[in-house]
């Protein structure tokens, strides 16, 4: 469930795949009730600052509420609504008792006729330690929530003096139809793929390989061929090596890429992932993306019957994913 959990946006369909494929709770990957993110509960209010915080500190994650386990799996989405509750409202609460708040983290809801499943997302580079509102450490063990030992806690403050290089986001997501005789007979898309550097120290040497189905790469698209490395399985792989320096808070663009869509491959658009991995100096990145639920055409998803009809041109503007 790796490409859920690197989402930066959780939808209905999300949901869904986690019951129908029994996604099993993880370090990085839990399952609460509805009722475990009632804020207006002081009580609630401290379990919620130790579960996010142990999360933080363990390499982060995504915690929803409102959906029921079944044998560590999940098996039901039982939505529910708190007069009030408000994603922001949730957001200034962590931020109030945990010591050092969590940078990036991300609080999002999903509403199910006028019911709610809540998720706290929170991001692998978190700048941990992150102290309850106890004044103690925690972190997730086997499933469970546990008190930091000292030498874990030196650990992190040491890491921080580390670069955290990552996937950031991808540019032009809207898709460009060719006509044939009024039909769609393909659509292309001309994504940018970000990086970022989330620390405070320059990283000098990095790489990033960018993993896409091969029977939606143009091999035309010189700009992205140029840089191509070899085949993994279904996968045409493409690294780039930038010679120049990431600094700190710096967002840079690698790997220019064009994706082809038709009728014949459709089916991989709508199944398969692309993937991001961004290797440097403190270790390796793996970011998922549900390419589906990545590019657009018409200002939503793309399905098959867009190449049965006749269509019009129509000027898309490039929209921003991920950012």
């Amino acid at each position: 469930m790796n490409y859920i959990i690197n989402k930066h946006e959780i939808t209905f369909d999300d949901l869904h795949d986690l019951i129908n494929l029994k996604a099993e709770r993880s370090v990085n990957l839990e399952f609460k009730d509805f009722a475990d993110i009632n804020i207006f509960d002081e009580k609630k209010q401290n379990k919620l600052s130790v579960l996010v915080s142990a999360m933080a500190n363990t390499g982060g994650g995504i915690i929803f509420f409102g959906i029921k386990t079944k044998r560590k799996k999940a098996n039901q989405i039982i939505a529910g609504n708190i007069n009030g509750l408000t994603c922001d409202k949730i957001k200034t609460v962590l931020n109030l008792k945990i010591n050092k708040p969590v940078k990036n983290l991300k609080i999002g809801k999903i509403n199910l006729n006028n019911k709610f499943v809540f998720y706290i997302n929170i991001p692998y580079n978190n700048d941990a330690p992150h102290i309850a509102h106890d004044y103690r450490y925690y972190k997730r063990t086997n499933l469970r929530i546990s008190l930091m030992e000292e030498n874990e806690i030196r650990a992190k403050y040491n890491k921080q003096k580390i670069t955290e290089i990552e996937f950031f986001g991808i540019l032009d997501t809207s898709g460009v139809p060719t006509l044939n005789n009024g039909q769609i007979e393909v659509i292309n898309f001309f994504p940018k793929f970000l990086i970022k550097n989330n620390s405070n120290v320059i990283e000098k040497f990095y790489k990033v390989e960018l993993f896409i189905p091969s029977s939606l790469h143009d091999a035309d698209f010189n700009l992205l061929q140029n840089k191509f490395s070899r085949l993994h399985n279904k996968y045409s792989v493409f690294s780039e090596s930038p010679r120049q320096a990431l600094f700190q808070n710096e967002i840079a663009t690698v790997l220019p890429a064009k994706i082809k869509v038709t009728k014949e491959n459709f089916k991989d658009f709508d199944t398969e992932n692309i993937i991001i991995k961004v290797y440097y100096s403190n270790g390796i990145k793996e970011h998922y993306l549900r390419i589906r639920d990545t590019f657009i055409y018409n200002k939503k998803r793309l399905i098959i019957d867009d190449f049965l009809k006749k269509q019009t041109i129509s000027n898309n503007k490039p929209n921003y994913l991920s950012l």
